[in-house]
């Protein structure tokens, strides 16, 4: 099978080829030949591929079938287990707000990358607005490359206001709405000026967005990732020294992952074998206006990003009624409106 696919991270040279085929080419076999899970063996059995595909070559990575949400859906969570569910971190999901039925998955990798950038930046004491049972696995995470990370309800942000100034805190962590409603609360006590750093996750920020958190928090340098859940990895990083600072623009981490577009969206295979949860040319949803590699006065030399959008946005209830994020955090950034009866 072919699709229009372009690849990302192929190498400058033959050796940096040979790397990323033989690293899917293991990725594969691992899969298809798995004695814990025949789910991979049989999605390609749909596609009349029956037995393990062939990777010698760039070409053969686009033969290979496209995973999407609802083919993950399509058995249980433990059919899918590549290796003993044990080794798992946690078990999660995904939102269910991207109007899709939610996905939950076997997790056993950390986020390291970003954490470790920032750290040598000199990030040391974080508050973590996010899920307790998400952030619980990212605060070890922090602890291992250095930084003390406290785990807060994004629900009951008025409660965390005053850890700024009782542990410290240099850096916060969550979404840009979340962000943008806690610095509203600090600013009658002046300690959003504390702020050094932003780590921006989860939603794509807009321009706007990104104006006002610089109003709100004057000293903090923005950083902010590029991931999904269920990959598992830090896809993709944008920090205050790169030279493009545009919403949606990122630096990819071809370490761990090796990505290429289909039809304009971004397609993402994990190197990392053995895994719990192996994914192959698994669709993102998310559109890509631009990719190409380039130098960048941050250090990056490589393959790099631009977003232009998500096939299926984020949603907020009020009320009952179902919004878009974007549509919500344009309106409150541009009227001047707060945000805080909003909940998921």
């Amino acid at each position: 099978m072919r699709d229009t696919a372009t690849s990302g991270n192929i190498g400058r040279n033959m050796k940096d080829q040979a790397d990323i085929i033989e690293r899917v080419k293991k990725t594969v076999d691992f899969a298809y030949n798995n004695s814990h899970s025949s789910w991979y063996r049989d999605h390609c059995k749909q596609y009349g591929i029956m037995q393990c595909p062939v990777v010698e070559t760039i070409d053969d990575i686009s033969r290979l079938p496209l995973i999407e949400r609802k083919d993950l859906n399509s058995v249980p969570l433990f059919s899918r287990a590549f290796t003993d569910p044990k080794r798992a971190n946690d078990i999660r999901s995904t939102s269910g707000t991207s109007g899709q039925d939610p996905l939950f998955y076997l997790r056993d990798v950390f986020y390291h990358e970003m954490t470790r950038r920032m750290h040598a930046d000199g990030v040391r004491r974080k508050l973590f607005f996010w899920n307790y049972h998400v952030s619980a696995v990212l605060a070890h995470a922090d602890l291992l490359a250095g930084v003390q990370t406290v785990i807060c309800d994004p629900h009951q942000l008025e409660k965390s206001t005053e850890l700024v100034k009782l542990l410290s805190i240099d850096t916060l962590a969550g979404s840009p709405s979340v962000l943008l409603m806690f610095g509203d609360m600090l600013k009658s006590s002046g300690a959003n000026t504390r702020i050094k750093y932003l780590q921006l996750n989860g939603e794509a920020a807009t321009l706007q967005t990104l104006n006002a958190l610089r109003k709100l928090y004057p000293i903090a340098e923005h950083y902010s990732d590029y991931s999904l859940g269920e990959v598992g990895q830090d896809m993709g990083i944008r920090t205050p020294y790169c030279d493009r600072q545009n919403p949606g623009y990122y630096h990819i981490n071809t370490k761990d992952v090796y990505v290429e577009t289909v039809d304009g969206e971004l397609v993402v295979t994990r190197y990392v074998v053995p895994t719990v949860t192996p994914l192959i040319r698994y669709r993102t949803g998310d559109n890509i206006g631009w990719m190409g590699h380039d130098e960048c006065s941050c250090g990056h030399k490589g393959l790099s990003i631009e977003m232009s959008g998500r096939q299926n946005v984020d949603f907020v209830r009020i009320a009952g009624v179902e919004i878009r994020n974007d549509e919500i955090i344009n309106m409150s950034v541009i009227r001047g409106f707060g945000s805080r009866g909003c909940v998921n």
